[in-house]
């Protein structure tokens, strides 16, 4: 449940800053996570630490 938060709060931050749709926030998050050999929670994690929100 925590896990999927944080993946929710990192695409609404993409849909956002980015002004993409779900469905490419969340194939965002999905290749950054691949990209860095993690999961999709951790990856969701580091990009809401690195946008400065809580």
């Amino acid at each position: 449940m925590a896990e999927q938060k944080t993946i929710n709060r990192a695409k609404l931050l993409f849909m956002q800053q980015l002004k993409y749709n779900e469905s490419q926030a969340h194939r965002t998050l999905q290749k950054q996570a691949m990209d860095q050999k993690v999961s999709l929670a951790e990856m969701a994690g580091l990009v809401i630490k690195a946008s400065g929100s809580k």
